[in-house]
């Protein structure tokens, strides 16, 4: 608060919630930083397909290749973060090969909860440390009234290190 450190367990509820919410965000980013082991683990995934991606008003869309499947666990911010068994179709665009957006859909009972469909969008991908890393992340929520995808939040990364250079000092223990 103000600007200064203080434990999160004697925060400000909001604080905490928004703590999370953003380090929920980061975990679906790591996950996604490197594509191959997700794609591999995917359950029961589908042949490669394609779609264009429209989203916003984007005029055009983006041309993708697409392929969809079940990951055991991925956390879902419209369930407070939380791990839990998901439906994805994931978005590669098919000029560069690059992850563009990833889709979630809530398994309930091992049927797709369509209303709890979340999308993130990684915008603006830049190679960072051996590794395309995005500079923002635009999430989306399914709104029911409206039966179509609303933004969110955006997040934009400001700093990311991947591979720092590690000293003894790294593993120096308190004593």
């Amino acid at each position: 608060m103000q600007g200064e450190a203080r434990d999160l367990t004697e925060a400000d509820p909001e604080d905490r919630a928004a703590c999370e919410r953003d380090t929920d965000l980061a975990r679906q980013l790591v996950r996604f930083l490197e594509p191959g082991p997700v794609l591999r683990s995917l359950t029961g995934p589908t042949k490669v397909g394609e779609e264009v991606l429209r989203l916003g008003r984007e005029p055009e869309g983006i041309a993708c290749q697409t392929v969809e499947g079940g990951l055991v666990a991925f956390p879902l911010l419209q369930r407070g973060g939380d791990d839990a068994p998901v439906e994805v179709k994931i978005y590669v665009t098919k000029a560069e090969g690059r992850l563009l957006a990833i889709k979630a859909w809530p398994l309930v009972n091992g049927v797709r909860d369509e209303g709890g469909l979340e999308l993130v969008r990684l915008v603006d991908l830049h190679e960072r440390d051996g590794l395309l890393v995005p500079r923002k992340l635009e999430h989306l929520f399914f709104d029911s009234k409206e039966k179509k995808l609303r933004p969110q939040s955006r997040a934009t990364i400001t700093t990311l290190s991947l591979r720092p250079k590690l000293t003894d000092k790294d593993f120096d223990r308190p004593k």
